[in-house]
């Protein structure tokens, strides 16, 4: 399984997709983004057409609590859940396809950035552990970052950050340049898991005074 950055990658698109779900789609605005789309489908097709049941595969993973196993598979699903490599073989991933899959989705997300327009959230934390959501008025023409900066400087100790969902955060403290992070899919092994990096709303929190 390849285990690279992203942008050390070879193209792996030649492979062939077993599964209905086209990859030229059409990206004209971050609405149409989905992030991880074609990886989730790949192993919701192969968890699809694996025979055994859902005790069979429980225990062919290493698991005994089979309502343990259907949560964590849950989990796994949504790509929010480190997933054990047993697991790929047990549903007979294939790695060559599943990379494919990953260098079709870092293409959408690099699409979807093109077009991502303004964020549609603001994150204010004014204290540890205390975040205040504010919803960015749709169709904006201002300059939502330098906004927020001059906020931020007037306002020194209160962290802000301003999100699209899926794409990118930029976190604004006062004095200080701003700090893009982008949400790019990203596959990588760590012992006898396969991790995928997640972002989005949440990860916004997490880097916030990180």
């Amino acid at each position: 399984m390849d285990t690279k950055e992203p942008h050390d990658r070879e193209a792996t698109t030649s492979a062939p997709f077993p599964f209905a779900l086209g990859t030229g789609r059409n990206i004209g605005s971050s609405d149409d983004y989905t992030r991880y789309r074609h990886t989730k489908a790949y192993l919701r097709h192969c968890a699809d057409l694996h025979p055994d049941t859902l005790k069979q595969q429980a225990f062919a993973v290493g698991y005994r609590n089979v309502c343990k196993f259907r949560s964590h598979r849950d989990g796994w699903y949504g790509l929010k859940r480190p997933i054990p490599r047993k697991y790929f073989q047990v549903i007979n991933v294939n790695p060559e396809v599943l990379d494919a899959c990953l260098d079709v989705d870092i293409k959408e997300f690099h699409t979807a950035l093109r077009y991502c327009g303004n964020p549609t959230i603001l994150t204010i934390k004014p204290m540890a552990g205390v975040y205040i959501d504010r919803a960015v008025p749709s169709g904006t023409t201002l300059d939502a970052i330098l906004i927020v900066q001059e906020l931020a400087d007037a306002h020194p100790g209160i962290e802000f950050s301003l999100v699209w969902p899926e794409i990118k955060v930029v976190r604004i403290v006062a004095c200080k340049e701003p700090k893009t992070i982008l949400f790019e899919p990203t596959m990588y092994v760590r012992g006898g898991f396969v991790c995928f990096a997640y972002g989005g709303h949440d990860y916004a929190r997490m880097t916030l005074g990180g």
